[in-house]
């Protein structure tokens, strides 16, 4: 079992070399139904240092990047013992743990100016926890904390305090 990493195009080269089961456990890329990743890593694959959310680029120097999953599952259900993978690792992006949503005074943020990033500011509102008011409608019950707005829409009286980023 060993593991050699590739500086240039951050892959990594992990040998498996038995007994089985190996202790991986994979599924589809996301794109489609061709690739695989890795969804579940213990045992020697987890040994080895194979990390969940890897991208499986081949087997035993057979590209696999191109092939439907199913094709992958059995190759290394089927390939002799030791397996060569080279794999490409994910992103290490730090993660938050999600807050519990809190009961009294949520922060709230009216999203109705909100355009070409509106996906990415619901999903950091729920990730929060905090709420969204969706119309002006919404803000009659409720006073907004946040405000959300484009880089180019105008700020003129809507708070006394403003903060802009880009």
């Amino acid at each position: 079992v060993g593991v050699e990493a590739e500086d240039e195009e951050r892959e990594e080269r992990v040998v498996l070399d038995g007994p089985r089961p190996l202790g991986l456990e994979i599924g589809p890329a996301e794109e489609g139904r061709r690739g695989a990743v890795v969804r579940q890593s213990e045992g020697q694959a987890a040994a080895a240092g194979v990390e969940r959310g890897s991208m499986i680029l081949s087997i035993n120097d057979e590209d696999v990047e191109d092939m439907d999953f199913p094709e992958i599952q059995g190759m290394l259900n089927r390939e002799h013992l030791p397996l060569t993978l080279d794999l490409r690792p994910p992103l290490d992006l730090l993660t938050v743990k999600k807050k519990k949503p809190k009961r009294r005074d949520p922060v709230t943020v009216y999203t109705a100016g909100c355009r070409g990033s509106y996906r990415v500011v619901t999903e950091a509102i729920e990730h929060l926890g905090w709420m969204e008011l969706k119309s002006s409608a919404d803000c009659m019950n409720r006073a907004p904390s946040v405000v959300w707005l484009e880089h180019s829409d105008n700020t003129d009286g809507i708070a006394p305090v403003q903060t802009v980023s880009r």
